[in-house]
Formats: structure tokens, sequence, C-alpha cells
């Protein structure tokens, strides 16, 4: 069967590397601010729409994917010197911590908040099994996000946060490093794996290692990132012939059955930049 050219594809970003990285470094704080702005402008506007869908429940919901985007706000404020955003990003941190992130570091999906008096007033989720489970591509944004945010802030209760849902993860996965799509999912669905959080997960283990400050702790990251990389190219990559992506067994929505067991675009970006930590190492 016909390999997919992954060396062609590695080997064509490393030619155009160096040009896009220039282009960013000219303008890449106007690029971050801009884009910062326009994610608080977008969170409004959502936030609004969702009342005005909503009146008669008046409820906000948080979700885990939203972390990933505080990161871009940091960089703005770093790279501005604009105070505000920076309290922006660090209080939307705070938030996703102490309402989507569980003592023994598992995670929900979303929380949902009371509009009117900011009341947090439970968990939920759209994605995953239940709104006490643990949705695992929820799980690998937030180990990986947290980390990014403490990549910027230098805030230990971050960097806390990504360990323990980084050992939730190891703790809780096969030897192989690839999740059920929900950790919590009733048995018979459980075999149902999600290579995207797989990738996420790998790639946000491989930056974390750099970042933290016991050694040996980090050296058990890198090595489980490495893990989980080889088993994506061992048993995941899509090698048949017309087949349309970079891996299979991903999973966007079970319960609309979209995108299951299917490429998917998050996985594919994760499990690249996951294999560009490797060639830096």
């Amino acid at each position: 069967m016909a390999q997919v050219p992954v060396k062609g594809v590695w080997n064509s970003f490393l030619t155009i590397a160096p040009a896009v990285m220039t282009w960013m470094t000219d303008h890449v704080a106007f690029i971050r601010k801009n884009a910062a702005e326009s994610f608080l402008s977008s969170a409004h506007s959502s936030r609004n729409e969702q009342q005005q869908q909503q009146q008669q429940q008046q409820i906000w919901q948080h979700v885990a994917a939203l972390l990933m985007n505080v990161p871009i706000i940091f960089y703005a404020a770093r790279a501005t010197g604009d105070k505000k955003l920076r309290e922006i990003a660090m209080r939307h941190a705070m938030t996703t911590q102490r309402v989507l992130v569980r003592g023994d570091g598992s995670t929900a999906h979303e929380g949902i908040f009371d509009t009117d008096t900011g009341e947090f007033l439970r968990q939920s989720t759209q994605q995953g099994s239940r709104s006490d489970s643990c949705w695992s591509r929820g799980l690998a944004w937030a180990l990986y996000g947290f980390g990014t945010c403490y990549e910027y802030s230098r805030d230990p209760h971050f960097l806390a946060t990504a360990e323990a849902c980084t050992d939730y993860y190891i703790t809780h996965t096969p030897s192989d490093g690839i999740p059920p799509w929900d950790f919590n999912a009733p048995p018979g669905k459980r075999k149902l794996l999600d290579t995207s959080a797989a990738a996420i997960a790998a790639s946000g283990m491989l930056r974390l290692s750099r970042l933290l400050h016991d050694p040996v702790k980090g050296h058990l990251y890198w090595a489980t990132g490495l893990r989980i990389l080889r088993s994506l190219c061992e048993k995941h990559l899509g090698k048949e012939r017309g087949y349309e992506g970079i891996l299979t067994g991903g999973v966007y929505h079970v319960h609309k059955n979209l995108g299951v067991d299917e490429s998917v675009m998050w996985g594919e970006h994760f499990f690249v930049e996951g294999l560009e930590h490797l060639l830096r190492k």
C-alpha cells in the first residue's frame, strides 16, 4: 500500500520555515494583540448570543478548549506591555483551573455559570460521555494549556495543575499511550480511541518536560510523549491509498456521529508539532 509522504511534507515545511519565521518576527506582536482582542470580542459576542438563546436558563458555558487560546493573550500582553490583557489571561486560566479541574487531575468538558450572578452552577459536557466523566481530549487541552500558561506567567499553580492533569493521563491510559475517547465511557464504548487527544497530550508533555524543576519527572514526561508518538507512527498512520490525512482514529463528536474514527485537523497539527519537538531535542 502507498505510504503517506510524511518525510516529504516535513522537508517542504523546513524549506519555507525560515521565511515564515522572519515575517512573524516583524509582525507577531501586532498580529497577536489583534488576535487577543478578536478572541475577547468573539467571546463577548458568543456570550451575548448564548444569553439571547438561553434567556430562560440564563447560563454561560465555559469550555476546556478555550484554555488553548489564553497563551495568545499572555503573549500579546508581554509584547505590548498591556497589563489589562495579562490580568484577563490570568483570570481565565484561574477560572478554568477552579471549575474544570478536579482533585485527582481529571477534567470536566465545560462549566455552567449563571450569567446574572456569575455563580458557578455545575460541570457539564457536550462531547464527553457524562458530565462527571473525563473526556480525553479535554484533559489533553488542559495539560497542554496549563503548561503553556505557566510558561508565560511563571505562576506555580498552573505548573502544578498541568502536572496533575498529565499524571492522570499517564496513569489512566493503556501502555501505548493512546486514550479512549472518554476515560469513563461505558466498557462497550471505551474501545473507541481518540488519536487526536494522544497527539495533543504528547506534544504537551514534550513541552512540559522542559519546564519541570524535577529532572526525573521531566524525563518521564519526555519519554511518555515519545512513546505516544511512536505508537501513533506504528499503529495509526493513514497508509491506505487515497486516505485524506496523516492519522487515523481521531474523534470529533461521538454523540452526533461527526468525525468519528477519522483524520481531524487538530490531531494532524499536534502530531507534527510533537515530531518537531523531538527533532529539537
